[in-house]
């Protein structure tokens, strides 16, 4: 049976990004973690569900007007949504803030992963209950300097074992203090049944190590990765951090 969209939700908003990391890697997918750049604007945000995607650029004067507009993004946000924005590179100005965040969260959407900049830190960050993940900070204003061309397209993000991860929508974020993961949408539910279980393996070495067991006898008797499925070729690893 499914599990629903909810529920998926609040199951991963209980796992850390290197637990959800540790599963995909073992799995066979290591670059599905975004840049060490891309950041919480507070430690403790916490965000996981499906990506709404948008494609953004620089704005060019003379170019024909953008076919989109952020009107219509923010219209179709659904409850549950994690924005991913691709900035195109673009780093003159902070198209994210304040007012962009209230919209948003109305619309259901958890929080926003970008590879650039916002701009009201202070504001988002007081909300409580919607998170901002970006490169850096700046006050100046986005508009005519950065245009949304597209959304709900694949995108491409700054990697952190490769130059870029490709978001696709309905891929699912997780993001936390140690930084963001991307769990492809078809491995969704089996990396969370996985990620618990890692959870529970965890719990109990942790368990024993505060017990003062041996290092060495506690990762024996608890391997991390051995309920893991592997593609052919890849190796379960010790898994001893």
């Amino acid at each position: 049976m499914a599990i629903s969209s909810n529920e998926l939700i609040e199951r991963y908003r209980k796992l850390s990004t290197p637990v959800v990391y540790d599963i995909l890697d073992k799995m066979g997918y290591p670059h599905q973690a975004l840049s060490a750049e891309i950041k919480p604007l507070d430690p403790k945000m916490v965000v996981a569900g499906p990506a709404y995607t948008i494609k953004g650029a620089d704005t060019v004067k003379g170019a024909p007007k953008a076919a989109v507009s952020s009107f219509q993004m923010f219209r179709e946000l659904y409850p549950g949504c994690v924005i991913v924005m691709d900035m195109g590179h673009h780093t003159a100005s902070g198209p994210w803030g304040e007012n962009t965040s209230l919209t948003a969260r109305r619309a259901g959407a958890q929080g926003i992963v970008m590879d650039g900049a916002t701009r009201d830190a202070n504001p988002i960050c007081e909300l409580g209950d919607f998170a901002c993940f970006c490169k850096f900070l700046t006050p100046v204003f986005g508009e005519g300097r950065f245009r949304m061309e597209a959304f709900q397209i694949p995108i491409s993000m700054p990697g952190h074992l490769t130059r870029t991860v490709v978001v696709h929508p309905g891929d699912f974020i997780v993001g936390d203090r140690d930084g963001v993961v991307v769990v492809p949408k078809d491995l969704v539910e089996e990396v969370l049944i996985a990620g618990e279980k890692l959870e529970e393996i965890e719990q109990n070495i942790r368990r024993e190590l505060l017990a003062g067991v041996d290092r060495e006898i506690v990762y024996k008797k608890y391997p991390k990765f051995a309920h893991v499925r592997r593609p052919p070729g890849v190796e379960a690893g010790e898994g001893t951090v």
